[in-house]
Order: C-alpha cells, then structure tokens, then sequence
C-alpha cells in the first residue's frame, strides 16, 4: 500500500471517529473502503466465480460494493454464460447499501438486499462473547472487551431501529427457491458467522473472511473438523484471516 494511500485511510478514520463519538452516528451508517481487494483473498474470489459449476452466488456483508463484491462482479461480467449466473449480495447498512445499488446498476446478474443476513435472537449473548475473548487468544483481542461488547450492542439497536429483524438468509433463499448456493461469502456482523454458516452449510463452495476473530472462528472449526468438507485455503496472517471449503462429493454422484 502506498504512503498516501495510508495517509488517506488514516484521516477517513479520523473522521469516522468524529461522526462517531462527536455527532452520534451509528458505524454502520458509516461508508468504509472495501477491505478485500488486490489480495490472495479476492483472487481466489475471482477465480472460484468463474468456474462454470458456479451459477448461485451469495455474499454477506457487500458494504458499498468497492472489496469483495468488485471481484466477484469482475469475474462473473467476464463470462460467456454471465446471464445463467445469480449473484445476491446482502448489506445492512442503509448508506452503504444506496452505494452498493448504485454500484450493481449495470449488471443484470446482480441483486442487492437490504437486509440483516439473521434476526436478532441468533446473536451471541454477552456471556458468551465475553467467554470467547478471556479464553480463546485471537486477533480480536487488539480491542477491548468493552468496545467489543459495545459493537454487538449496536448492530443488535441497528436492526432493531430499521424493523429488519428477520433471517434475511432464509428470506432470501425461500423467494429465490435455492436450497444451497453453489458459493457463499461469509463476511458481515462480528457475531453472526456461526449463526450464518447453519443456514449456507450445503454450499458448494464457502468462504470465510476473519476466521481468526470472532466472526468466523467457530464457523472455520466447524468446517475443518467436518467430513463433508475440504479445506482449500487459509491464510491466517492476511488481515484478520481468511479460509475457503470445497464440498466434498460423494463417489455415487
């Protein structure tokens, strides 16, 4: 990364920072720079959303579209059979979901859905947050518990105050009549990843951004210790982590 680049990234969190604490806004109506990109994460991105075997795609957590959501519409416009693909990306965040709308105009394969990927009732509890920072070292422990629990606090009020508290997952998938994308995304709320991965498991292939923090710590155990699944990639030390399962077939299909 450059050094104005770094310079840039620095004073918007500044700012943030002052929106935040000063005028009161919610970080979620925070618009923030795409965090996977020009990386081994969102070349895998693009390589896995070209495979012909890949027509359903989801991706939770597509922020305004600049990260994850630029490599998957990258790789999916380039292929010849680009109007037989479904590409649904999930953002809660009203602010970043108007960029993110505007951002998928163009692409007809593309939907956005405002929505909260599950209700509130699948959060962790405190206990349990608190139980998983005293005794599982991991990137998450860079912040305090008490920011940590203030964060799971706002976005349980951020969904509260927008009237979304549904499983947008499942909302999704009955209208959509998909029973397993063929690629999913895991990368929204710090404390859903687990919760999320219940209702995507089945998946053809699924990818797991910050595995080494809270949001998918359990739900890349759960999948490494399974039988039906096979690790494919993991690089712990890229931000806050990444991993990416391929379901295993059985003999008879």
């Amino acid at each position: 990364m450059s050094i104005s680049k770094k310079i840039k990234m620095k004073l918007k969190y500044f700012v943030n920072r002052i929106k935040v604490d000063i005028l009161n806004i919610s970080e979620l109506d925070l618009v923030i720079p795409g965090e996977i990109s020009k990386d081994p994460f969102s070349d895998l991105i693009k390589s896995l959303s070209s495979l012909n075997s890949v027509k359903t795609i989801i991706e939770i957590g597509s922020s305004s579209g600049e990260g994850s959501t630029k490599s998957f519409v990258e790789s999916i416009k380039n292929r010849k059979d680009a109007d037989e693909v479904t590409f649904l990306c999930l953002e809660l965040s009203d602010s970043r979901f108007k960029k993110l709308q505007n951002y998928l105009k163009p692409y007809k394969f593309a939907n956005a859905f405002n929505l909260s990927s599950v209700d509130i009732e699948s959060f962790p509890g405190e206990k349990e947050v608190e139980l998983f920072y005293k005794e599982r070292k991991t990137a998450l422990n860079k912040t305090k518990l008490s920011e940590v629990l203030r964060w799971r606090q706002q976005d349980i009020e951020y969904i509260s105050s927008t009237g979304r508290n549904i499983c947008g997952l499942e909302a999704i998938k009955l209208s959509k009549k998909i029973t397993n994308f063929d690629l999913c995304l895991i990368d929204g709320s710090e404390f859903t990843g687990k919760a999320e991965l219940n209702i995507l498991i089945g998946a053809n292939y699924i990818l797991l951004d910050d595995t080494e923090t809270f949001k998918c710590r359990e739900a890349f155990e759960i999948l490494d210790k399974s039988h039906d699944y096979q690790l494919i990639e993991h690089q712990p030390l890229i931000r806050n982590g990444f991993a990416a399962f391929k379901k295993i077939q059985s003999a008879s299909k």
